[in-house]
């Protein structure tokens, strides 16, 4: 065979490797593209700036609730606003009732709104006179800094950065008299952490009420103190509170953006700073998890909802859905999302979730 022939051959046969070396390692497909969600509407600080009512605040959002009169209520950092639908129905801030105009948090609880501001304590609004009114250290809080509220019958509990209050709505009792603040550390009726950012009260079809406290550590916990932070919970019926810490239960981390209680299922969700989230089962003793290897879009977690049977959560980095396999699918600014940083989620409608943005103001969505 001459060198021709030989270097065709060579060819021919290189040729035929190449062929089967394409066809088994095959061009990968394009990756999905982004998961979509419909916005129906948006609500920012410019949503109509020549209106005095309209539009809200500020858009860094922290909480938002729809009350009795089906409207929407939303907290911000510079002050609450309320809408009619799309129409702006009221605006205030430290210049009109306010005491401060970093809110954190809503209750709408017997015909008044709660509103915990972050350094002026409490605004209370009477949904039926449209009265306004104050409560502070002075009342008998024990810190003005207020990260969440919780009510249940003529009782109200108070989150806040130095521990937690109980109040007692009672017109018959002096002021001061209505004003309980709970001891922290270990014992009879204490909390294990002085910083409250997360109240939840709960009614169990096994066991009865209870109150749950989320805690979060502003500094490194020590060696050896692990076991004196976590979740407090007080149970109807039994004279001393449950600790769950990370000595002692399926707890990871003692930082705590939102528990959600779920009816149906009688289960409890913990969204962790850092750490994904969390369902319990308290009856079980079980602690189930979820991260990003789950479908979570971060695992920085501040907020959980449930929009008909499907469970929702507010990240970092979008919001999403819980599937019927146990995984998440998650929605950012690429699929339609305002913004990514989602500091709240709010449902009391099947077919509407609200989501609250840091920066980007306020969403209803389309779930």
């Amino acid at each position: 065979m001459n060198s021709f022939s030989r270097l065709f051959f060579l060819g021919l046969l290189l040729a035929t490797v190449v062929i089967a070396a394409c066809e088994d390692n095959p061009v990968p497909p394009p990756p999905d593209p982004p998961a979509q969600i419909s916005v129906k509407y948006r609500l920012t600080y410019n949503s109509d700036i020549a209106d005095t009512v309209k539009g809200l605040q500020s858009d860094d959002v922290f909480d938002i609730i729809v009350d009795s009169q089906d409207r929407t209520w939303v907290a911000t950092q510079a002050g609450v606003s309320r809408f009619r639908g799309t129409a702006g129905d009221g605006k205030w801030d430290q210049n009109n009732e306010l005491p401060n105009p970093k809110c954190r948090s809503l209750l709408e609880h017997n015909g008044t709104l709660w509103v915990g501001t972050w350094g002026g304590g409490v605004a209370t609004h009477e949904m039926t006179s449209g009265m306004w009114s104050k409560l502070n250290v002075d009342s008998g809080l024990v810190n003005d800094m207020v990260a969440d509220i919780a009510g249940v019958g003529n009782t109200i509990y108070f989150g806040t950065n130095d521990g937690a209050s109980i109040y007692t709505d009672d017109p018959q009792l002096d002021l001061n008299d209505r004003w309980e603040t709970m001891p922290v550390g270990r014992s009879s009726d204490g909390i294990l952490s002085p910083f409250v950012s997360v109240v939840l009260i709960a009614q169990t079809s096994t066991r009865g009420q209870e109150v749950w406290f989320g805690p979060r550590v502003e500094e490194l916990i020590q060696f050896g103190d692990e076991n004196n932070h976590g979740i407090t919970v007080f149970r109807e019926g039994l004279s001393q509170p449950i600790y769950y810490t990370m000595v002692n239960s399926g707890l990871t981390e003692p930082n705590i953006n939102d528990i959600y209680f779920d009816e149906s299922t009688q289960l409890f969700w913990v969204a962790f700073s850092t750490m994904g989230l969390a369902s319990v089962d308290v009856d079980a003793s079980t602690w189930t998890y979820y991260t990003q290897v789950d479908g979570l879009p971060s695992d920085v977690i501040y907020s959980i909802a449930k929009v008909g049977d499907v469970l929702w959560v507010g990240t970092q980095s979008g919001v999403a859905k819980m599937q019927s396999n146990g995984k998440f699918q998650g929605f950012g600014s690429s699929g339609g999302l305002p913004g990514d940083r989602v500091r709240r989620v709010f449902s009391d409608d099947p077919n509407e979730l609200w989501s609250g943005f840091i920066g980007q103001g306020a969403a209803l969505l389309d779930p």
